[in-house]
C-alpha cells in the first residue's frame, strides 16, 4: 500500500525542492506515457502482421500451387492420418475453371420415384457441393458416347498409382470390343502441404494434356475431405454422363479384377433397377478413440451402430442410383466418413438395396499395381 507520509519524509530527507519535486513527477508521468504508447504502436504493428498471414494463409489453402523444374518422382505418396489437416506453402494457382451451373436431366426421367423418395427431394440443401472446377473434362462422356463410366478416387501426390491404374485401364479398353462404351476418369482435390508437394500442380496439368482423365475440384486434399471426394464422383456422373447406364468405382490403391465386376454389374442391371454392389459390412460400431484413424465423436454420429454400408475401394450401381446418392448427399445430415455415409446412411434413407457380390471383393496394396484382368 502506497504511504505519502514516508514517501515526504524521504523527500524532505533528501532536500528536494517541492517545485523540483513536481517536476520530477510530471517528467516521469510524461516517461510512463511515452513507454506505454510505444508498447501499443509496436503491439498494433504485431496484429496487422498477424491479421496479414492469416489472411495469406487462408488464401493459399485455396489456391494450389504451382512451381517447375520438377518431376513426378519427387512426389510422396498420399499419407492417411484421420480427419486433421496441415496448410501448404503456395505460390502460383492454376486457373479454376468456373462453377458449372448445369441441372442434371429430371429425376423422375431415369428413375421411378416412390412417395418416400418425393418427400426426401422435398427437404431444403443443407450440403450443397458448389466448389469449382480446376480441370474438368465435361464432354468427354458425350464424345465417346460412354455406357459405363469407372472413376477412380486419387490424391494428387498419388502419381504412380494413377499411372499403373492407366496401364490396367488401357488393357482393359482395348483387349475387346465389349468395353468400347467405357470412360475412366481421375478425381482429385487442391493439394495442400501434408499430402502433396510444392509441384503437385504442374504435374496434374501435364497429366491433364496429356491424358484428359482428371476431374480436380478446389476443395483441399486431406483425409477428413474424403466426403467431398465421393459426393464429387456422384455429381459429376450426375451431370456430365447421365446417358450412361453404370458407373463403376476403384480405389487407386487395391486388388481386383475389372472384367468381372463389370460383367456382374451389367447382369445384375438386367434384373434390378436401383442399387449397389460391392463387399458390406454389418453391425460396425462407431470408433470413439481419438487416436483412431476412424474416430467420429458422438456430436457427429450419437448412434451405437452404422447402418449396414459397403467398403468403397470397388462399387457398382447404376447411374439412377448414382443420382439418388448424389441428391440425398445434398439434404441428409453428414459425416465425414464417406464410406458410411454414402452407401450407408444416404442409401438407407432412400430404400436401397447393398449386395455382396464376390466379383467385386478386393485388397488394398501399397504399389499402386492391379491385379491382371481376365
Amino acid at each position: 500500500m502506497f504511504d505519502s507520509g514516508v514517501c515526504g519524509t524521504l523527500f524532505r530527507q533528501r532536500h528536494f525542492p517541492p517545485g523540483h519535486v513536481v517536476v520530477l513527477f510530471v517528467g516521469l508521468s510524461i516517461l510512463y506515457l511515452l513507454v506505454i504508447l510505444q508498447m501499443f504502436q509496436t503491439t498494433s504493428k504485431h496484429s496487422i502482421e498477424i491479421n496479414r498471414l492469416v489472411r495469406e494463409q487462408i488464401q493459399r489453402e485455396y489456391r494450389p500451387e504451382k512451381v517447375t523444374n520438377t518431376t513426378p518422382e519427387t512426389l510422396p505418396e498420399e499419407a492417411h492420418g484421420g480427419p486433421t489437416q496441415t496448410v501448404s506453402k503456395s505460390t502460383l494457382a492454376p486457373t479454376k475453371v468456373p462453377y458449372y451451373d448445369v441441372t442434371p436431366p429430371n429425376l423422375a426421367k431415369i428413375t421411378t420415384l416412390t412417395q418416400d423418395l418425393e418427400l426426401l427431394l422435398s427437404e431444403p440443401v443443407i450440403n450443397p457441393h458448389n466448389f469449382n472446377y480446376v480441370h474438368n473434362p465435361d464432354d468427354v462422356c458425350k464424345k465417346q458416347k460412354a455406357k459405363l463410366l469407372i472413376v477412380t478416387p486419387s490424391a494428387p501426390a498419388n502419381v504412380k498409382k494413377r499411372t499403373q491404374v492407366r496401364k490396367i485401364i488401357h488393357k482393359l479398353l482395348n483387349g475387346t470390343s465389349l468395353y468400347k462404351d467405357v470412360v475412366h476418369l481421375f478425381f482429385l482435390g487442391s493439394p495442400n502441404g501434408r499430402c502433396t508437394s510444392q509441384n503437385a500442380s504442374q504435374i496434374i496439368e501435364k497429366e491433364v494434356k496429356k491424358y484428359n482423365d482428371i476431374v480436380q475440384e478446389d476443395f483441399l486434399e486431406f483425409y477428413g475431405n474424403i466426403r467431398y471426394k465421393a459426393v464429387s464422383m456422384l455429381k459429376w456422373a450426375s451431370t456430365f454422363c447421365y446417358n450412361a447406364s453404370y458407373v463403376l468405382r476403384i480405389d487407386d490403391d487395391v486388388t481386383a479384377n475389372l472384367s468381372q465386376a463389370i460383367a456382374s454389374l451389367r447382369t445384375f442391371g438386367c434384373y434390378h433397377e436401383d442399387f449397389i454392389l460391392g463387399k458390406a459390412l454389418e453391425g460396425c460400431k462407431p470408433m470413439r478413440k481419438r487416436h483412431v484413424k476412424y474416430f467420429i465423436s458422438k456430436e457427429e454420429y450419437p448412434h451405437s451402430l452404422y447402418p449396414t454400408f459397403a467398403l468403397g475401394g470397388l462399387l457398382g450401381y447404376p447411374l439412377s442410383t448414382v443420382r439418388l446418392l448424389y441428391e440425398a448427399s445434398l439434404r441428409v445430415k453428414p459425416i465425414w466418413l464417406d464410406d458410411v455415409y454414402i452407401t450407408g446412411i444416404c442409401r438407407t434413407k432412400l430404400n436401397i438395396s447393398l449386395f455382396t457380390q464376390k466379383e467385386f471383393v478386393f485388397d488394398h496394396i501399397n504399389d499402386g499395381s492391379l491385379v491382371p484382368l481376365s
